[in-house]
């Protein structure tokens, strides 16, 4: 046990040794580059950058009913999924019975 304490004890003090101590003070220390991410820089306006995009997994098709079964008298809206992930829809309202189909990738950069 006193060995296994010793051994600690050599090992702790090799590395502090080798870590050199104290660390320098603050005003010793070199100041890192601010880089905010994702913040346009000068001469960039309208451009989209790839970080800016998500992958979203959507329905390609989605229909609202007013009733079940569903049936063609009781479609309240629907909606068509571009690629671009942005949708189409038609119709007023919001069913309370809704049925998504074709489910598929796409990728939006707001």
């Amino acid at each position: 046990m006193k060995s296994t304490l010793r051994g600690f004890a050599v090992l702790a003090a090799g590395f502090l040794m080798a870590c050199g101590g104290e660390p320098p003070p603050l005003s010793e220390q070199p100041v890192p580059s601010t880089v905010l991410e994702g913040a346009p820089t000068e001469g960039t306006a309208g451009e989209v950058s790839a970080q800016a995009c998500v992958q979203l997994y959507r329905p390609r098709y989605s229909a609202w009913y007013s009733s079940l079964p569903y049936s063609e008298e009781g479609l309240v809206a629907s909606c068509y999924t571009n690629d671009d992930c942005t949708t189409e829809c038609s119709g007023s309202g919001d069913g309370p019975y809704a049925s998504h189909s074709g489910f598929f990738y796409c990728t939006y950069c707001p």
